[in-house]
């Protein structure tokens, strides 16, 4: 599924393209560079989305944006009980800089390919990224904020069996997004 999300950046247009689908295979996602704790082959049919920004009509510092990536896991443990938590999907170079981005550039591109993160003593996983485009934070341009310029939603839900199905994408609002990021200590304008 390919969308497509229009937003004005530095007062000009921009868009944000999106390709979601499930996983064909470990080659289509570069499974085949990763060290996993489970065979590559487990990705097939999990979601695969690639998000580039169209920037066009910008020039240089313009282009400057990241994505900030919040995900949400809501648990059922095989004793039938539930739990649920939110997290900042960054690396682990990102986390150690105290930085919240999955990725920054001029402009920005993400790639994300989630898949068996099903845990020992878990039943069911509803796996649900909330994916924000935003200006990052720069003295000389915004005052060092934060600020929401497009996003959406996506994820998956396994079981013990693996992949259930995909969670369709959404868009998602700057209010929807700044609900989930007070749950990671995130402010976002």
């Amino acid at each position: 599924m390919k969308s497509r999300q229009n937003f004005i950046f530095h007062g000009k247009e921009a868009a944000l393209n999106i390709d979601y689908q499930p996983n064909p295979g470990k080659e289509a996602s570069g499974f085949t560079v990763l060290s996993l704790p489970f065979p590559q082959e487990f990705c097939v049919g999990y979601p695969m989305l690639q998000a580039d920004v169209d920037a066009q009509n910008l020039c240089g510092y313009e282009r400057f944006c990241g994505f900030i990536q919040i995900l949400h896991f809501e648990v059922m443990l095989e004793d039938g009980s539930t739990q649920e938590f939110f997290y900042r999907d960054v690396s682990e170079e990102m986390a150690n800089a105290s930085l919240p981005y999955f990725a920054i550039g001029y402009p920005a591109s993400l790639f994300d390919a989630p898949c068996h993160n099903l845990q020992k003593g878990q039943k069911h996983l509803r796996w649900t990224a909330f994916t924000a485009l935003v200006e990052m934070p720069i003295a000389h341009i915004n005052d060092n904020e934060t600020r929401f310029l497009s996003g959406f939603c996506w994820g998956y839900e396994e079981g013990t069996g693996g992949i259930e199905s995909n969670l369709p994408l959404k868009p998602i609002t700057k209010e929807n997004f700044q609900i989930v990021a007070k749950k990671v200590d995130l402010t976002i304008y």
